[in-house]
């Protein structure tokens, strides 16, 4: 089985502006979207490249928006059986205990974060709740981790802030995404391969011109 651990996508009404404000951001590191940003359009792909199943990594990027995209995510939970989705908790959102317990009804096993999106460090105590929410209820987080686009001049979520995370939370389930962190090949090597932190392996393809390291990042983590 090809399980695809990180995709995006919209509700339909919202795609066409979520796709093309996107698209705007990416194109500074010449990356474009392959969908139309439809949970339809990432089906497509799917099968027009043999993967069997792709996880929904839905991200609340403001308070107000967190309950839509939670709605959103147990939508997709409960009427797509080739997709997966994450459900997201925002530190200023509201009733953050009654969010995770809907998205857990709903079949929901893990909340993505994006720092960069919501302007806060990965190792901030504000974000705490968060983590002591997903141990509690057995839910593992995923975070961007790394450079992103948006913005280009700071990284809200580094290494060095993971492996903070990881020594003040050891049972949180965490998985870095792209492996570890996008441009902070050095960093994963020395903080993080070898410890209990997770790598997704998203962007991973498009090292290739510093394949020696990502060699190495795969030679020390087990797989």
């Amino acid at each position: 089985m090809i399980f695809d651990f990180h995709t995006h996508c919209f509700p339909d009404a919202l795609a066409p502006h979520a796709i093309a404000h996107l698209a705007e951001i990416s194109k500074k590191c010449n990356l474009y979207p392959t969908t139309d940003g439809t949970a339809s359009g990432v089906i497509d792909q799917m099968h027009a490249h043999g993967v069997d199943k792709s996880l929904i990594c839905n991200v609340a990027t403001n308070a107000h928006q967190m309950p839509k995209v939670n709605a959103f995510a147990c939508t997709l939970a409960r009427e797509q059986d080739e997709l997966y989705a994450l459900g997201s908790l925002h530190p200023q959102g509201e009733d953050l205990e009654g969010q995770i317990q809907m998205l857990k009804s709903a079949g929901i096993k893990g909340l993505k974060l994006h720092p960069d999106y919501i302007r806060v460090e990965f190792d901030d105590p504000i974000l705490h709740p968060i983590f002591e929410l997903c141990v509690a209820h057995g839910m593992f987080l995923i975070t961007h981790a790394g450079y992103d686009p948006n913005p280009p001049d700071h990284m809200h979520c580094r290494p060095t802030q993971i492996k903070t995370v990881m020594d003040n939370f050891p049972d949180l389930v965490l998985i870095a995404a792209h492996m570890g962190g996008i441009g902070c090949e050095q960093d994963v090597l020395d903080l993080l391969c070898g410890k209990q932190v997770y790598f997704d392996t998203s962007h991973a393809g498009s090292f290739a011109y510093r394949q020696p390291m990502l060699h190495k990042i795969l030679d020390k983590h087990d797989p």
